[in-house]
C-alpha cells in the first residue's frame, strides 16, 4: 500500500515498440519501417537513451508487452538482446503478472521459443490472422497455414501461454471459411484469441488498391454476423468473452492490455 493511505498502488505496465517489419501488410496503419536490414544496434541505443531519460530503472512494472511492428523481425539474437536489456533496464527483479512478446509465425522455432522462456517471457502473441492460404495472400502475410500451427505448438511446448490474432470479415468471406479457421485454431493449444474485423484505414495500401479497383471494402453487416458466429463458437469451446475482441480460456486474460482498458498507468 502507499504510505499513509489505504489505497493500493495502481499497477504499471511497460510497452516497448519494435518498429520494424519484413513486409508491409496492406491493411496495417501502425508505425513501422520495412527494410532488408534491421538496425537493431541503433534501435537499442535509442531505447537506452529514452529509458535513462525517463528513469525506467526506478519504476516497478507488473506487466511488459513487446509489440510492433514485428519484434521477431529482429531475429533470434537481436530479440534476445532486446529482452535482456528490458530485464535489466526495467529492474524486473520481482515476478511479473505477464510478459508478452508479439511474433510472426514464420519466425518461430525452438531456439526463439526457448530464448523467450529463459528471459522470463510468459506469453506469446502470434499474428496468424487466418489458416486459409488465399486469405493470407490477400492480407499480405508471409507465412503458410502449416507454419502458424507449428509455431503455436512450439511455443506451447516451451511453456508459453499462446494468444492468436484472427482476422474476420474479409470481403466476400463466407461463414464456412471462418468455420475452417476456427476448426484449425481450436485444434491447437491456444489459451487466448483476439478476433478482429478487417478495417480499412485512411492512407493504407488497401485503400489505394480499392481506388484502383483491385480490392473491395468489407461489408459491415456481414462482418457483424461473422463476429457473432465466432463469439458463439469460441464461447461454446470454453473461452470467456471478456472484452470486445478478446477471448481467454482457463483465466488466460490479456493482463497488460487490461491496464489500458481500465485506465491504469503504463509507460511506452
Amino acid at each position: 500500500m502507499t504510505e499513509g493511505t489505504n489505497v493500493e498502488p495502481r499497477p504499471e505496465g511497460l510497452y516497448v515498440h519494435v518498429p520494424f517489419c519484413v513486409r508491409a501488410c496492406p491493411y496495417c496503419d501502425f508505425d513501422f519501417q520495412v527494410g532488408r536490414r534491421v538496425p537493431a544496434a541503433r534501435y537499442l541505443d535509442g531505447l537506452r537513451a529514452e529509458a535513462a531519460a525517463k528513469g525506467l530503472a526506478a519504476r516497478r512494472f507488473r506487466t511488459v508487452y513487446v509489440g510492433g511492428g514485428t519484434p521477431s523481425a529482429l531475429g533470434a539474437e537481436g530479440l534476445d538482446r532486446l529482452l535482456a536489456w528490458i530485464g535489466e533496464a526495467a529492474g524486473l527483479d520481482v515476478p511479473l503478472l505477464e510478459w508478452t512478446v508479439e511474433l510472426n509465425p514464420e519466425h518461430v522455432d525452438r531456439g526463439i521459443a526457448g530464448g523467450l522462456r529463459r528471459r522470463g517471457v510468459t506469453r506469446a502473441s502470434l499474428g496468424v490472422q487466418s489458416f486459409d492460404p488465399g486469405a493470407l495472400r490477400v492480407l499480405g502475410r508471409g507465412h503458410a497455414p502449416s507454419a502458424a500451427a507449428r509455431a503455436v505448438r512450439v511455443l506451447a511446448e516451451a511453456g508459453l501461454a499462446v494468444s492468436v490474432d484472427l482476422m474476420v470479415g474479409l470481403p466476400g468471406q463466407p461463414r464456412s471459411a471462418l468455420d475452417r479457421d476456427l476448426d484449425a485454431l481450436l485444434a491447437l493449444p491456444v489459451d487466448h484469441v483476439s478476433v478482429y474485423a478487417l478495417t480499412i484505414e485512411a492512407g493504407t495500401p488497401w485503400q489505394a488498391l480499392v481506388r484502383r479497383g483491385r480490392r473491395r471494402v468489407p461489408d459491415p453487416d456481414a462482418q457483424g454476423a461473422l463476429l457473432e458466429h465466432a463469439e458463439a463458437r469460441l464461447v461454446d469451446a470454453g473461452f470467456i468473452h471478456y472484452e470486445i475482441s478478446n477471448y481467454g480460456r482457463n483465466g488466460a486474460r490479456g493482463r497488460h492490455n487490461e491496464l489500458y482498458w481500465t485506465w491504469c498507468d503504463y509507460e511506452g
